[in-house]
């Protein structure tokens, strides 16, 4: 076991994001370690310290133990950053496109992050980002580590989700998930798109119906042009927004025929990791490099997803539900490379 403590700090679920849910999951194999969690969330995760000011500061204090940061601010990366002149044991992680659009910037903040890079460790949960580092900047450490830790199959929780949600009674159903937000002034994880799919695929007859885990309302004009768009297409029946905080994102994911992620920027999405590890096909935007057995269609190009998700509906049966998966403990790199637990 590492004699030095280990502070983690991020997210907790609520809601459900890449980064949140691989924070909920590491805590459950850590909670019995020398690990101190911090949530930077708005709601309360009884077993993590809730993140403010002042612990920022005391973690200075911390100058022996390992601090891993796993938000995206600005702020608080710089006050690690200068943190490190006297810690060599501070992580930042990169989930997402945050920290090159960070680094690309002009801004006095953008300065600074440069300066301080050379003195923390960065870990990176995609090649792109990590590419894009190596080839610009020489942080102290710089670690590619895939965020995914799945979950394990649990039939009561599976049922209780299904039960609560009330999915659509279309022959097909289709997932997502994602916030309603704006990046580069566009629709970031493409309601719109999907809308605008779904419409053609409904004009060519074809019984499918959609549903989204909203992780929570960004911009409230994109949300209310999507519901004025999709009530004046008269599809308010076939996609269906689930809105509630749910405990887990897999028995959405087990329940449908596909699982789409049409961002228009992404990271090493956990959520297409969980689909792939249920056997459900994903279809996804080609803003990234994917998984291999992804199916990729052209960022924002509603006919190539049109097509691949009626290609992929008409090739497949309908399997059950309930997927055999492996049921076994999931290593994380991170756990032993990183923070020193066997």
């Amino acid at each position: 076991m590492n004699k030095a403590r280990v502070n983690i700090i991020g997210p907790f679920p609520p809601p459900f994001g890449g980064i949140s849910v691989h924070m909920q999951r590491i805590y459950s194999y850590l909670k019995n370690e020398t690990v101190t969690f911090y949530n930077t969330s708005n709601l309360n995760f009884v077993e993590a310290k809730q993140f403010s000011k002042i612990k920022l500061f005391l973690l200075f204090f911390k100058f022996r133990q390992l601090i891993h940061y796993h938000s995206t601010s600005i702020n608080i990366r710089l006050v690690l950053g200068f943190y490190a002149l006297l810690n060599n044991k501070i992580y930042l992680h990169a989930h997402g496109a945050s920290l090159t659009d960070q680094l690309k910037s002009k801004s006095w903040r953008s300065r600074l992050l440069k300066l301080v890079l050379p003195k923390v460790n960065i870990i990176s949960s995609n090649s792109e980002i990590y590419d894009f580092i190596k080839s610009n900047y020489s942080p102290l450490t710089l670690h590619l580590f895939d965020a995914f830790i799945p979950p394990l199959y649990d039939d009561t929780l599976f049922n209780s989700v299904i039960k609560t949600i009330e999915l659509p009674k279309s022959k097909y159903l289709i997932s997502m998930t994602g916030w309603f937000s704006i990046y580069k002034d566009q629709d970031l994880y493409g309601y719109d798109i999907m809308l605008q799919t779904l419409q053609k695929l409904r004009a060519k007859n074809i019984d499918v119906s959609f549903v989204a885990s909203v992780n929570g309302i960004a911009n409230d004009e994109l949300y209310n042009s999507f519901i004025a768009e999709r009530d004046k297409l008269n599809l308010s029946n076939n996609f269906h927004l689930i809105m509630d905080d749910l405990p887990e994102l897999y028995p959405v994911i087990l329940a449908s025929d596909i699982f789409v992620r049409p961002t228009n920027t992404d990271g090493n999405a956990v959520s297409i990791k969980e689909a792939l590890w249920f056997q459900v096909p994903v279809i996804a935007s080609d803003i990234v490099p994917r998984p291999a057995k992804v199916i990729t269609f052209k960022n924002r190009m509603v006919d190539d997803l049109t097509n691949k998700i009626e290609k992929q509906l008409l090739s497949t049966s309908k399997k059950d539900q309930k997927r055999t998966v492996q049921n076994q403990r999931f290593e994380h790199p991170i756990i032993k490379e990183i923070y020193g637990f066997k």
